[in-house]
């Protein structure tokens, strides 16, 4: 993929219609969806850091941090209430970092609401701002409004990689998201830099090998099956591994929006998971 930045320009470029849409989603310019997963990527570190220090009672606001589904304007204000909580367990010029982030998210998330809603002669305005930014049952079924955390695997987060599952209805977008290296077991993880080989899932086509090589620590992480303990039960629920346990919320989802897009994304040991993924 080759990217070409013109600098000396204030306005972007025009987004275009992808040939493979089935509905009126028009596909935002690269440099939106790209900053977009940076911004996810980031976020997913404090958040897990606010989830173990609510599970220590250390924080404020406790339920709301571990019930999901949580929308992005309530993490944001939890962010917000725990600063000085956070403070203690991460830079503050990174927790400052997140917050930036996480309301910059907020923000192109209204603008975008509000330019649907212009197209729509402001009925769909009317309809969000009656939602507002929390999560409504309709007819039944969970209606995410906001852009909304569905799932976040943190569980083990000391031992485990770390994910988190979101959508966004404005974007109709699904995302899936990796914490990148904080563990001992990340680094180890990292370093675990012997190649084994697997069967290529592409094989049969042209140019393509039967096997392929994989990092061994990325490929654990992501594919391995869980331990075992003494007595021969496995250590996670139902024996799957993460990609399994993953793809169980990303299924669900895919159902119940069809249209929707899956992005994946993750920084430092996250983007190597995402690859994988």
């Amino acid at each position: 993929l080759k990217i070409r930045f013109r600098f000396g320009t204030t306005k972007m470029a025009t987004a275009k219609r992808s040939v493979f849409d089935v509905d009126d989603y028009v596909w935002p310019n690269l440099w939106r969806e790209a900053d977009d997963m940076l911004q996810a990527s980031l976020l997913i570190y404090p958040f897990t850091k606010l989830r173990q220090l609510a599970r220590e009672g250390k924080l404020k606001g406790t339920d709301n941090v571990l019930t999901l589904p949580v929308t992005a304007k309530c993490a944001l204000e939890m962010i917000k209430d725990n600063v000085d909580s956070l403070k203690d367990q991460m830079e503050d010029e990174d927790i400052q970092m997140c917050l930036g982030a996480l309301k910059s998210m907020n923000e192109r998330h209204q603008k975008s609401m509000e330019a649907q809603s212009k197209q729509s002669n402001g009925m769909l305005k009317s309809a969000l701002t009656f939602l507002s930014d929390k999560v409504k049952m309709i007819n039944g079924e969970t209606f995410y409004a906001d852009t909304t955390l569905v799932a976040f695997g943190d569980q083990d987060h000391e031992n485990e990689l770390v994910y988190a599952v979101g959508i966004d209805n404005v974007h109709k977008r699904i995302t899936v998201c990796f914490r990148g290296s904080v563990t001992q077991a990340d680094f180890i993880t990292d370093a675990w830099i012997q190649m084994q080989s697997k069967l290529n899932p592409l094989a049969g086509c042209s140019d393509q090998e039967n096997t392929v090589k994989i990092h061994c620590g990325f490929f654990t992480y992501l594919l391995g099956r869980p331990e075992k303990d003494s007595a021969g039960v496995a250590t996670r629920s139902g024996g799957s591994n993460k990609f399994e346990e993953i793809m169980n919320h990303v299924v669900n989802l895919i159902h119940d929006y069809p249209n929707y897009k899956l992005y994946v994304t993750g920084h430092s040991l996250g983007g190597a998971l995402a690859t994988l993924f």
